[in-house]
């Protein structure tokens, strides 16, 4: 081993061999990555339910940027 090398704590400068690639690309973790669409369904999902919980608490669309009839008057203020 050359003494000016530098090395990185924890990581190896042994070479991969076929086999441990082929159990690497194997791993039923990296199999179940979620797609691109389930990802958007499920922070829809999520969205909308922090959007329910706001609309509850505060009386007040977000989305539409509208007060609702409830526990709070809302005034617009003028810029």
């Amino acid at each position: 081993m050359d003494q000016n090398a530098i090395q990185t704590p924890s990581s190896s400068n042994r070479r991969t061999t076929h086999n441990e690639a082929i159990n690497r690309m194997q791993n039923p973790m990296l199999r179940n990555i979620p797609t691109a669409d389930e990802m958007d369904e499920f922070f829809a999902r999520e969205e909308k339910q922090q959007q329910t919980l706001f609309i509850e608490k505060y009386n007040f669309d977000p989305v539409n940027d509208k007060p609702l009839p409830g526990r709070y008057e809302w005034v617009k203020l003028k810029p």
